[in-house]
């Protein structure tokens, strides 16, 4: 390259001249520049436009583009002698998919970096083998090397990757063609895919913008047009139709890299030069019909039936048209027969079903079938085996050229049908808060028994269960109880006593039950009936329903007015033998085996023994429901040694407990820890109600007497909850 007018011509000698004896300073100078010596300065101080973007190096060889009269810019293809061509030209349009890929995507990004500049130079020159003069650029580059080693070597690797990338996504010698879109419809929904630009090495040509606008759908964002950019892998967009007419789809691709490039020719005295030929503009368009609209219209064949009745549905399709203009496949639907649902209170014979709410309606039977063309179909065959009201409803699915038709709505008097009587159980037990050593009786009231002929001589037997006990929630009520598993305390059937009143009025009721209960904790009544010829069976009642369940606490025992609990000292003491029965506190060491231990007049003692504590017998056993479990064990004998709860006092609010009995173990949570002086310790502590709590009881507050001996003032009283 030279200077691009003549009157830079003198300055740039004189630059040489300075640079041959100057080179080490100026090099670094003169490195990276957007215009050659001159020129620099004036595009820096805003006077002119840069018209150089590349390297110069200190003896003025210029690696790099440069500005075009014509405002272009391009590439020498004559290093030497050769000036700049300083009047516009008429270049020629060259085809060479290289080259026209290089220059379309990277000579005016180039203008703005000079590495990129000076490798596009070198890879059109050089490995392209466009220049004329090669022989000056190995040498230009070999300048480069010398002067600024870093940035030759950063030439280098970028043009080794724009002939990477060429290679690869060039077009062939008659540039890119645009691949036909695919608008697939699957109904209402479909996509468009085949959006991409293959090179002449078959691969997916990254970087060019593509703008697709829709006609009779849209983007799932709910836009019509959507732009996008190719990349490496296949494009693919999704759409969905607005209404059933045809869609379209007009695809743009912008910015599409050009298989040819413009050449000046060689003046008289000015080299050729390369440039780009732009970019090409390149369409497809892809389109997919419009959807029949098929309708199903429906009628039941019974709309009141019996149980064991069957029920058809009869659908008629229209939309599809027949014969040669029929589908062109088998189209898919569905049905569903939903119920039973029970009839509003405020039916009207015949039907009974007209004001049923059938939002949440059970699925009685469901199927497929299939359509090709107009016409009616029978579905939906189902014996009916529970009464109550009963609806079809069909829908059809979408196909590539017919709409979809949604579920038929539910509840329409044309598809609905009502089976008829099914009896049903109310219930309510006689005390919902009770003590143990009290009956308890269910009421039992059943409504929608067989009327008519035949009624009187087919009673309604029926069975009852009380389940319980199960343990109350944290409340101390039943409102949380888990019935799941639970014993039952008493079991028993009863039959429905009918008369011509009961049978006309479809109503009775009665006691049944009756259980006397020992034990307390949570119980609950239910209750079914077994099916007769006249009527369905009803199934049990719901475990837990309020009115059906009662919270029984324990017997009050006997306590003393002002109870004391002996722990400090084996005197007062009572001997005992272990049971399978056991307390633990693991963080602190202690465990206990229990034996039973009552009252002594208003005194509880606890058993002889460093490993024995006491169990009240008259209080909660450890594997109860409800009430208080209370234990009581000595801190030291007699001599001061100590006994089974000596570390108790070292317990925690949060510690747990562990509690066996009969293989079967029990964990507490500490909430509790007071000292209480002797003579005060509430009776409270033995009150016995549902909630379920555990007492640890030993002596506190030691105090020696004069004669060397010593007593406790005060007890440690340790409440635990069910962990």
């Amino acid at each position: 390259m030279r200077t691009p007018a003549r009157r830079l011509v003198l300055p740039l000698l004189l630059l040489t001249v300075l640079s041959s004896l100057l080179g080490p300073l100026l090099g670094p100078l003169l490195g990276p520049a957007l215009g050659p010596p001159g020129e620099t300065a004036a595009a820096a101080a805003g006077s002119a436009p840069a018209s150089f973007s590349g390297f110069v190096t200190s003896s003025g060889s210029e690696l790099g583009i440069r500005r075009l009269p014509d405002g272009r810019f391009g590439i020498c293809l004559d290093t030497g002698p050769r000036a700049w061509p300083t009047a516009p030209g008429h270049p020629g349009v060259i085809t060479d998919p290289v080259i026209g890929y290089l220059l379309s995507t990277r000579l005016e990004r180039a203008r703005r970096d000079p590495v990129l500049a000076a490798a596009l130079w070198w890879t059109v020159g050089m490995t392209q083998r466009l220049n004329s003069r090669r022989d000056l650029m190995r040498s230009h580059l070999a300048d480069l090397r010398r002067e600024r080693p870093a940035v030759a070597a950063a030439v280098e690797r970028t043009a080794s990757g724009l002939v990477r990338e060429a290679r690869a996504y060039a077009p062939r010698r008659v540039g890119y063609s645009v691949p036909k879109p695919v608008l697939r419809s699957a109904g209402t929904t479909g996509t468009l895919s085949a959006l991409d630009l293959r090179s002449a090495a078959g691969r997916l040509v990254p970087g060019v913008r593509v703008v697709v606008t829709l006609a009779g759908a849209t983007f799932p964002d709910g836009a019509a047009r959507h732009a996008l950019t190719t990349t490496t892998r296949p494009l693919s967009l999704p759409w969905r139709r607005i209404g059933t007419g045809a869609v379209s789809a007009r695809i743009s691709y912008d910015q599409v890299p050009d298989h040819r490039y413009r050449r000046y020719p060689a003046g008289p005295r000015d080299q050729r030069v390369a440039t780009t030929a732009g970019f090409r503009h390149l369409a497809a368009r892809a389109s997919a019909p419009a959807l029949r609209v098929p309708t199903l219209s429906t009628q039941v064949n019974l709309q009141r039936a019996r149980v064991g009745a069957r029920l058809v549905d009869t659908v008629t399709v229209r939309g599809l048209g027949s014969g040669a203009g029929a589908a062109a496949a088998a189209i898919p639907g569905a049905w569903q027969l939903l119920g039973p649902i029970a009839p509003a209170a405020s039916a009207t014979p015949p039907a009974g079903c007209g004001a049923v709410d059938w939002s949440r309606a059970p699925v009685a039977a469901q199927g497929a079938f299939t359509v090709t063309s107009d016409g009616s179909l029978t579905v939906g065959a189902t014996t009916i085996t529970a009464t109550g009201c009963y609806t079809y409803r069909q829908r059809l699915a979408g196909s590539p050229t017919t709409a979809a038709v949604g579920w038929t709505p539910a509840g329409l008097a044309e598809e609905t049908a009502l089976a008829v009587s099914t009896p049903r159980l109310r219930t309510r037990i006689n005390l919902q808060r009770a003590v143990a050593e009290t009956d308890l009786v269910d009421q039992v009231t059943v409504t929608g028994l067989p009327t008519g002929l035949g009624a009187l001589t087919t009673p309604l037997t029926g069975l009852w269960q009380l389940l319980g006990p199960v343990a109350p929630d944290r409340a101390g009520r039943c409102t949380g109880a888990r019935w799941a598993g639970a014993p039952a305390a008493s079991a028993g059937s009863f039959v429905v006593p009918l008369s011509g009143a009961t049978t006309s009025s479809g109503t009775a009721s009665l006691a049944v039950g009756r259980t006397r209960i020992h034990t307390g904790g949570c119980y609950t009544y239910r209750e079914q009936l077994a099916a007769t010829a006249l009527s369905e069976a009803a199934p049990w009642t719901t475990a837990g329903v309020a009115e059906e369940t009662a919270v029984v606490a324990p017997t009050q025992p006997a306590v003393p007015a002002h109870p004391k609990v002996d722990t400090g000292g084996f005197r007062p003491a009572v001997r005992g033998r272990a049971a399978a029965r056991s307390v633990a506190l693991a963080r602190i060491g202690i465990r206990a085996e229990l034996t039973g231990v009552g009252f002594h007049g208003s005194v509880l003692p606890a058993p002889l023994g460093p490993r024995l504590a006491g169990l009240w017998t008259a209080g909660a056993s450890l594997d109860a429901l409800v009430g208080t479990t209370v234990v009581a064990g000595h801190v030291s004998d007699d001599h001061d040694r100590p006994g089974v709860f000596h570390r108790l006092r070292s317990a925690r609010v949060g510690d747990r407990i562990h509690t066996a009995a009969g293989g079967t173990g029990h964990d507490w949570r500490i909430v509790r820890i007071r000292a209480i002086d002797r003579d005060r310790l509430p009776r409270s502590l033995f009150h016995q109600d549902v909630a379920r709590r555990l007492v640890l009881i030993t002596c506190t507050d030691r105090v020696s007497t004069s004669g060397g001996g010593f007593h406790y003032r005060k007890n440690l009283v340790v409440e635990a909850v069910p962990w």
